[in-house]
């Protein structure tokens, strides 16, 4: 997607081709996500999002879809969630396990106190907060784990719900 996105100032039919690309993406995830059966009535649960001004689809159906697979009871709350809105979930539900997909880099102060904010929640009821993508080293907590690809995430998701 970074390649194709890449293009765009120099092809303008870049927009379509990422669009278009990030369509089918989602489709084979949730085509994917379909054929893995439902958990188990007594499984963790986990509930994640991308920040507020974070638009981007992809980070989080992947997320979602991997604990998915990993045997968790998910909800994914999609891109551009506030971050008050995921700590009003959590503070609801307290999940075992909540994810922050960060494609966009934290750029306030008040947007890293929000998260700093979740991150106490999640830690206050033993829960844990888990953050990947590629912005995730622009915001910094020691309740905090961060995982750079998928498949260190998936290794982390699979150890907390177990």
């Amino acid at each position: 997607m970074h390649s194709i996105g890449s293009r765009w100032p120099h092809d303008k039919r870049a927009i379509f081709v990422k669009h278009r690309a990030t369509l089918l993406c989602v489709r084979a995830l949730c085509q994917i996500r379909m054929a893995i059966p439902n958990p188990n009535e007594d499984a963790s649960t986990a509930v994640g999002a991308a920040p507020q001004d974070d638009p981007y689809l992809l980070p989080s159906i992947m997320a979602s879809v991997v604990l998915h697979d990993g045997g968790y009871d998910e909800t994914n709350l999609g891109p551009n969630t506030p971050i008050d809105v995921l700590t009003d979930s959590v503070e609801i539900d307290r999940p075992d396990l909540v994810w922050l997909a960060l494609t966009n880099p934290i750029r306030s102060s008040q947007q890293s106190r929000e998260i700093d904010n979740l991150a106490k929640k999640i830690h206050d009821y033993r829960g844990k907060l888990l953050i990947g993508g590629n912005q995730s080293a622009t915001y910094a907590n020691s309740f905090v784990k961060f995982f750079p690809t998928m498949a260190e995430f998936y290794r982390k998701a699979i150890s907390v719900g177990n």
